[in-house]
């Protein structure tokens, strides 16, 4: 995976061949057949490791609204720009590939059901403003974090160190949430 990785990144999704992977892995063209049926599948299968890398914590009682929040950002933007490159060749398959855009479409939908869930979680409990709804701010709150992410580092404008992103996203998600840095805390 690490050779597929390296060489979709080079050559983007579109100009990769399956030789030039299994080349750059110095293994023989059949053996890429013996884990992968396809240049999708294997692209598909290093999104399911980004995935897993970037999807949020659970929230727990213990944990504040704020603190949860900044934790997550910390970590999504750690995780995206780790990857950036590899983030930037997903997003151009994406653009001329429908497969791969659905693919990433649904992948959207789990994080943002994740954050839903949880801002939903956090409205009946009464730690965020009762006003907000869920759907509305996930899918806000979420978008707006990936497409900084994406400028910040696969676009490189204006890349802030990190602690000033986090404080940044840190408030904007509390700003949309109504909760500040003393609300939002389990009793």
């Amino acid at each position: 995976m690490t050779a597929a990785r390296d060489v979709f990144i080079e050559r983007g999704f579109f100009d990769t061949r399956i030789t030039d992977i299994t080349d750059a892995a110095g293994v023989a063209s059949g053996s890429f057949y013996t884990y992968f049926d396809s240049k999708e599948l294997v692209f598909e299968a290093m999104l399911d490791e980004l995935d897993a890398a970037i999807m949020p914590a659970p929230w727990s009682p213990h944990d504040g609204v704020h603190e949860w929040v900044r934790a997550n950002a910390r970590h999504y933007l750690e995780q995206f720009g780790s990857h950036a490159a590899f983030w930037r060749r997903v997003e151009q398959a994406a653009l001329g590939n429908r497969g791969i855009s659905r693919m990433l479409a649904a992948r959207r939908e789990v994080y943002t059901a994740q954050v839903r869930d949880t801002v939903s979680t956090w409205v009946d409990a009464g730690l965020v403003a009762p006003h907000v709804s869920a759907d509305v701010a996930a899918l806000a709150l979420v978008a707006t974090t990936e497409q900084c992410a994406f400028q910040w580092f696969v676009l490189e404008e204006g890349t802030p160190a990190i602690d000033s992103a986090v404080d940044q996203l840190t408030d904007l998600w509390c700003r949309v949430l109504r909760t500040s840095r003393t609300e939002g805390q389990a009793q």
